[in-house]
């Protein structure tokens, strides 16, 4: 049986009633423009009610498209660093050793993306947080945590909690 999950945000217009927030065009452009800096405050545990452009960056992230490629990138990263390719890649290389230490926490992670069930929006903005910061435990290296904690860290983050 497959379950589907629908969330939606509704606010309190100033007549007192709760309706869905309107979303303009320039809504959904801004959130895109600052898609990376809605993903920290999202990583950070921001509400994503607390704005239409968190709202809509949440749903973005948290889609089944968006998890699929995250979970893509982690098994790319791992791979490259168990087996280097022969050319290289335009990206800059995660950092082989700690990557290959912490492959199972990464491939735990990448599955928990995958999984049929519902994340949490912060679990899934701290992976992509993780993928996309150049100085972080992944790539950096000045990355002081330790990334396989880090990952299992994300990966509790990413369960929703029952209500």
């Amino acid at each position: 049986m497959r379950t589907l999950v629908s969330v939606i945000v509704l606010v309190e217009d100033s007549a007192g009633r709760v309706v869905p927030p309107r979303v303009r065009l320039w809504d959904r452009v801004s959130a895109r423009l600052h898609a990376e800096g809605l993903d920290g405050l999202l990583a950070a545990g921001a509400s994503p009610d607390a704005d239409v452009r968190l709202s809509l960056r949440a749903q973005e992230l948290t889609s089944m498209c968006n998890r699929r490629a995250l979970a893509r990138s982690l098994r790319t990263i791992v791979s490259r660093a168990v087996r280097p390719p022969a050319v290289v890649p335009l990206r800059a290389p995660a950092r082989r050793a700690p990557v290959s230490d912490a492959s199972w926490q990464l491939e735990r992670l990448e599955q928990a993306l995958l999984g049929r069930g519902p994340v949490s929006v912060r679990g899934v903005a701290l992976t992509k947080v993780l993928l996309s910061r150049g100085d972080g435990p992944l790539y950096g290296r000045r990355g002081r945590d330790d990334l396989g904690r880090l990952v299992a860290r994300i990966a509790r983050a990413l369960a929703v909690e029952p209500v």
